[in-house]
């Protein structure tokens, strides 16, 4: 556990909502002497870039676009937090190989929702045989047992981003 007397950046600016929990935003606070939390979504690059500012870390959702552009304009920043998933990089909503190039480090969310994912595919699964809200697979309703199924596809992702 890191002590609330370390402050790892100067200043963390969330340019979007992030939707951490009360909990989660108030230890933001123990790892910079400033944090700005913004509650809109900003409507392009300029107002990304003015956001970040003087900032060396960002945190963002799904919901914006961090570019090149925008990073240009902010030459503090040495961190960005993707409060969401982080697949590869060209699939991500942050310029990542931009960022590796300025030794910015990046970073989304692995491995969450991934019980969530199978419990929903049981559940749509029972839903479908049974006939709940449709007419059921099978023209009569039908019990899982017995049943063979596979879930391609189930486990976590890597993070080499």
């Amino acid at each position: 556990m890191i002590s609330k007397n370390i402050m790892i950046f100067q200043k963390i600016v969330a340019i979007e909502p992030i939707s951490l929990i009360t909990k989660a935003e108030e230890q933001l606070h123990s790892f910079a002497k400033e944090v700005i939390l913004y509650p809109d979504i900003p409507a392009g690059d300029e107002e990304i870039a003015h956001r970040i500012g003087d900032a060396d870390a960002v945190m963002l959702s799904y919901t914006s676009q961090l570019t090149k552009k925008s990073l240009e304009k902010c030459p503090n920043v040495k961190y960005i937090g993707m409060a969401c998933s982080l697949y590869t990089p060209e699939s991500a909503n942050v310029d990542i190989n931009y960022a590796k190039s300025r030794g910015i480090t990046v970073t989304g969310i692995r491995d969450y929702g991934d019980e969530g994912v199978v419990e929903y595919v049981i559940s749509e699964l029972v839903r479908c045989l049974h006939g709940f809200g449709q007419t059921p697979w099978y023209n009569m309703p039908q019990e899982i047992t017995g049943l063979k199924v596979g879930i391609v596809g189930l486990g976590k992702l890597r993070n080499d981003c």
